[in-house]
């Protein structure tokens, strides 16, 4: 995974998340969640979501955002999520999170998985990206899954 599958066009500043222990800004709506593993990629779509001023909160392992999400912050409007990662997937983790918040709005991406993977799934995610995800594309999703 690069920086160029995300097309980087802004180099905002990203808040990152590392443990449950560090609370959120909540003060900026929407609440939006990027759970990535690779840190570059990780940093290429916050600061592509910052474009539009929302600052995501980021977290490198699907694990710790788990932890977090379950225990102190539910309230989120959008998870993006990559396929790809351990302990468990991207999708694994989109059902997990919709038991809590089934109206939570929900990008899962993947580069070494297509649209098949999502046949057996019980619970889908609101949109598929197959990288390389150009900014443009990753925006207007996240303005569209938002409502703006």
């Amino acid at each position: 995974m690069s920086v160029s599958d995300f097309e980087l066009e802004s180099h905002a500043a990203v808040k990152e998340v590392p443990a449950k222990d560090t609370p959120p800004d909540l003060l900026s709506n929407p609440v939006v969640y990027v759970v990535e593993d690779d840190r570059t990629a990780a940093e290429a779509i916050a600061m592509t979501i910052n474009t539009i001023g929302i600052k995501p909160l980021v977290f490198h392992d699907p694990a710790s955002f788990w932890e977090f999400f379950v225990a102190e912050y539910p309230r989120a409007q959008l998870l993006v999520t990559d396929y790809l990662m351990s302990p468990f997937n991207g999708l694994e983790l989109i059902q997990r999170c919709k038991q809590i918040e089934p109206g939570l709005k929900t990008i899962l991406y993947s580069g070494y998985a297509d649209e098949g993977i999502m046949a057996s799934a019980v619970v889908k995610p609101d949109k598929f990206l197959l990288k390389p995800v150009k900014t443009n594309v990753l925006v207007e999703t996240v303005r569209n899954l938002l409502g703006d």
